[in-house]
């Protein structure tokens, strides 16, 4: 996942309306969005959304929106976990 994704999937996500009414919902979105604009690290934004996705839950009796739940799958997703095991990458 690059920021570009990430970016787009944003932007569609604040005009969901699952989104658009959830004022604490839309704050994630509008956090994330900032800190790409200030081109902060890509890590440190997939960091920071799953933490406040993960307040958003524990505020809310661990309940998320489907946009939410969609965005959390999508950044726990990590394609080249597995690159470094084996007998190289544990040495």
């Amino acid at each position: 996942m690059n920021m570009t994704e990430i970016r787009s999937f944003l932007l569609n996500a604040k005009s969901q309306s699952d989104i658009a009414n959830d004022s604490d919902a839309l704050a994630i979105i509008d956090h994330a969005l900032s800190a790409i604009e200030q081109n902060t690290d890509l890590n440190k934004i997939v960091f920071k959304l799953k933490q406040e996705i993960n307040d958003y839950s524990l505020m809310h009796n661990f309940k998320l929106s489907s946009t939410l739940t969609k965005l959390k799958i999508m950044l726990d997703e990590n394609p080249g976990k597995w690159a470094e095991v084996g007998l190289i990458g544990s040495i």
